[in-house]
């Protein structure tokens, strides 16, 4: 390779002694050590890297602000079941589907909306029935009914029952009153079941035997409805017979 003589700027090899023009010895100057290359942490050579702590994520907390304990277990006694659709004429239905299908869309990862299924329960009966199969199904406690058989009955007696509750006869107010309680009694299957399912889920907490005070308020206010309905069913009973 040529270089330069770094006298007289003549070019010669740098294999060579001296430079053959000026006589001046040829030196070549050894090859600087590459820079040491930095670790791809980014942190210089001898600095040990920071520690790194990993985060454990856990699931959602179980029942109750903050994961903390319930007092009482979701078991619902069929009596109260009963007691409160009739003292509120079908209105806890809403309550109790919302929390069913709350319960259903958290373990078996539905893309539901639990209001809009309240809402419109009569068109989800099946659907609903057989989810809750499933659940008792999965946790060992196989129900005896047929989800397609009890959503069925269901639904045909809850829209009849409306229907005929639309009616202002005392007649069509009794025969509403027939199929409500036909479709009421139905759905004690699926209650019995879920309380079964909830016992095994929660073992060892104790079952509500008594009523909450929010329940105590509308069964009060349900029985003053109902008695104020049959009293006006019978002063119009006796207005028709005089």
């Amino acid at each position: 390779m040529l270089i330069p003589c770094p006298v007289c700027n003549r070019q010669v090899s740098e294999q060579g002694p001296a430079c053959p023009g000026c006589g001046t010895p040829i030196t070549v100057a050894p090859a600087s050590p590459p820079a040491e290359s930095t670790p791809l942490t980014g942190y210089p050579p001898g600095d040990p890297a920071p520690t790194t702590t990993v985060y454990a994520y856990t699931s959602k907390p179980g029942p109750g602000a903050g994961g903390a304990r319930p007092a009482y277990s979701e078991v619902q006694p069929v009596w109260q079941y009963v007691l409160l659709q009739f003292c509120t004429i079908g209105i806890y239905d809403l309550v109790w589907f919302y929390r069913t299908w709350s319960l259903l869309k958290e373990r078996h990862r539905l893309h539901v909306s639990p209001g809009a299924r309240a809402i419109f329960r009569e068109f989800f009966g099946i659907h609903l029935c057989r989810e809750i199969y499933k659940l008792c199904a999965d946790a060992g406690q196989k129900p005896n009914w047929s989800p397609v058989a009890v959503g069925s009955i269901f639904i045909v007696s809850d829209i009849i029952g409306n229907l005929c509750g639309r009616q202002e006869s005392p007649l069509a107010f009794l025969a509403g009153l027939v199929f409500f309680t036909i479709s009421v009694s139905v759905r004690v299957q699926v209650v019995q079941s879920l309380n079964q399912f909830w016992l095994q889920e929660q073992p060892d907490l104790p079952v509500r035997t008594r009523l909450s005070g929010r329940a105590w308020v509308v069964v009060i206010f349900g029985s003053l409805f109902w008695i104020a309905g049959l009293l006006g069913i019978i002063a119009e009973q006796s207005g028709a017979l005089k």
